[in-house]
């Protein structure tokens, strides 16, 4: 959702169904540093994993064996067998919604090549709730696996929200303006616009992380960016920025985007023209949330918020 430069490492994940230990340690991994106990710090990281590679389509173990529930222009869309009928339902949600969400993308980036996806339903997390996240094996990998969620209920837009903030990541690698895949500004993109296009979804889950910039000392991960997509601090600036720049400013989403910049804060300057946006942005944020008081803030977005 963390969607950033994702390990190579070649260590691989073990166990395939979510109840094993090993599937809970692995899950451990993905969430980073919030940890299972943590909904609100989740990040949407990317453990190691071992492709595995043989005849036909192959993917990671959490998700074999899989089977093919249907294709579009973009995409062929799979779901992990052990899922049953709920993976097939979950998979023909994703079916509705990809073109349509990949027409969006491709608008906001401009983007005029085809890209073409394989979306990896798979039981990420070990109650099926949803919060094991997503991930692809680099930036420019098109096997994006997304978690479900079954219970309490299940939500297909869980996985549909999580399949954007992968596709989102491999748009930003495609166009290489300056979003970076693997750091808090190319996360705070890749989640941003998943809250865009599934509103609440994210954020229901737990996966917001606007409130741990707040809490902490604030640093200013706007003119710099931090090169890591794990770190709650650092994607929750990002975030709290670009929805800064979308809700508080009025630029469309569609502007930001195609303003790729190394820095948000070159973002800023790409849209504007003007320079050091950082004193504004966490001068105004201190009016509504005063540092040092710690806030429960459960959204991502709390613009606009105002000057006066």
């Amino acid at each position: 959702m963390s969607c950033g430069k994702k390990s190579n490492s070649k260590a691989m994940k073990k166990g395939i169904k979510p109840n094993r230990p090993a599937r809970r340690a692995a899950t451990r991994r993905r969430l980073g540093a919030g940890g299972a106990k943590s909904r609100k710090h989740r990040v949407l990281a990317h453990p190691a994993h071992r492709r595995v590679r043989r005849a036909g389509t192959q993917f990671d173990p959490v998700a074999s064996p899989a089977t093919l529930a249907g294709s579009t222009e973009h995409f062929h869309v799979f779901f992990a067998k052990v899922l049953g009928q709920s993976g097939a339902t979950i998979a023909q949600a994703a079916l509705k919604n990809c073109e349509r969400d990949y027409q969006k993308l491709a608008q906001f980036f401009a983007e005029q090549k085809s890209l073409h996806f394989n979306i990896i339903i798979a039981p990420l997390s070990r109650k099926m709730d949803g919060t094991g996240g997503a991930y692809h094996h680099n930036c420019l990998a098109t096997d994006l696996y997304c978690d479900v969620q079954l219970t309490p209920q299940l939500d297909p837009d869980a996985t549909n929200a999580l399949v954007i903030a992968e596709e989102v990541e491999v748009f930003e690698a495609v166009q290489a303006g300056g979003w970076q895949c693997g750091g808090s500004n190319g996360e705070g993109l890749s989640r941003a616009l998943a809250e865009e296009l599934y509103p609440n979804v994210l954020e229901n889950l737990g996966y917001s992380s606007a409130a741990t910039w707040l809490n902490s000392r604030r640093p200013n991960w706007v003119g710099r960016t931090l090169p890591t997509d794990r770190s709650g601090v650092g994607n929750g600036c990002a975030v709290l920025f670009l929805n800064y720049l979308h809700v508080q400013l009025g630029f469309a989403w569609d502007k930001i985007c195609q303003a790729a910049a190394p820095t948000l804060a070159g973002t800023y300057m790409k849209l504007t023209g003007r320079t050091a946006p950082f004193a504004e942005f966490a001068a105004l944020l201190q009016k509504k949330f005063p540092r040092g008081q710690q806030t429960g803030l459960a959204t991502d977005n709390p613009f606009p918020i105002s000057a006066s």
